[in-house]
């Protein structure tokens, strides 16, 4: 029902003529496609309103919608396909001060670099991308709790439980420039 509620909000701000409402209605039929299992149409979508919201007058849009894409593209398994979006996000965000999508894109980006080869990385950053949603906004909701902890269970299973905390830790106590900066190296 939500598939088909998602599809018909779009076609109706198509029809309406707002091409702004019907960019970021395309994130959400990106979303609820993804969950049903079509992910070659949750990825066109995703893209799709990535590159209709990259104008300068859409930036928090955009900064959404990339995040979006990225956690459509590790439901995907499509792990090094999912970094890239983080990191617009990441940039767009730094950028402006953006702070709200830049905590969240923070703490998604380890979901796409979990499986990469730099799980270390990964832990610092969950470390810090976790800690930081927490301090600012609260609990994630259900569904972003769930990758959250399968990144974990994930990360816990590459480095061990001992090394995964202490790792955990560090992220912890990186300052925002400090994370942002590991963030957006191109080698993890």
């Amino acid at each position: 029902l939500a598939d088909q509620l998602v599809i018909e909000r779009h076609a109706l701000l198509i029809g309406l003529g707002d091409k702004f409402a019907a960019a970021n209605a395309l994130i959400d039929c990106a979303a609820t496609a993804a969950f049903l299992g079509r992910f070659d149409e949750a990825i066109e979508n995703g893209m799709a309103c990535e590159a209709q919201l990259n104008t300068a007058d859409t930036q928090s849009s955009y900064a959404h919608a990339t995040q979006q894409l990225g956690r459509v593209y590790v439901m995907a398994r499509r792990w090094h396909d999912a970094a890239a979006p983080f990191r617009h996000s990441i940039r767009v965000s730094w950028d402006l001060q953006m702070w709200r999508h830049l905590v969240r894109a923070m703490m998604h980006l380890p979901n796409a670099l979990v499986m990469g080869s730099d799980p270390a990385t990964a832990a610092r950053l969950h470390g810090f991308g976790t800690t930081q949603h927490q301090r600012r906004y609260g609990t994630p909701n259900h569904i972003e709790a769930r990758e959250l902890r399968r990144t974990r269970r994930l990360l816990r299973h590459r480095l061990g439980a001992a090394p995964f905390a202490t790792l955990m830790a560090e992220g912890a106590a990186m300052t925002m420039a400090q994370a942002v900066a590991m963030a957006l190296e191109d080698n993890i």
